[in-house]
């Protein structure tokens, strides 16, 4: 079962985002960028890589609670699917609130 509140947490702790790899500026180790020095073997040298302790926790556990959090959502949206345009969970007309909110940006 996903530990929601342990996620919440994490991602709370770390630093705000958004995060991104500036390709160009790898070197710059007094630039405030999270970046990753290319390698040629095709793996991403993390040698480079400038993180909090908090930002490790958040970016490790991560590889285990999206696949958690995607599979939560895709449950919720198995159970609100439409037939003749009624959400067959809850009898309202498709797409039901459940579905726009988990759709909404």
């Amino acid at each position: 079962m996903m530990d929601v509140e342990h996620i919440k947490a994490l991602e709370q702790a770390a630093t705000p985002g958004p995060w991104y790899w500036d390709e160009d500026n790898w070197l710059d180790v007094a630039a405030a960028h999270y970046v990753i020095e290319p390698d040629d073997d095709g793996f991403e040298d993390t040698t480079q890589l400038k993180v909090r302790p908090e930002d490790k926790a958040f970016i490790a556990d991560a590889r285990s609670a999206v696949p958690a959090l995607v599979a939560a959502v895709e449950r919720v949206q198995a159970l609100h699917t439409p037939m003749n345009d009624v959400c067959i969970s809850c009898d309202l007309v498709y797409p039901c609130p459940t579905i726009e909110t988990l759709e909404a940006s």
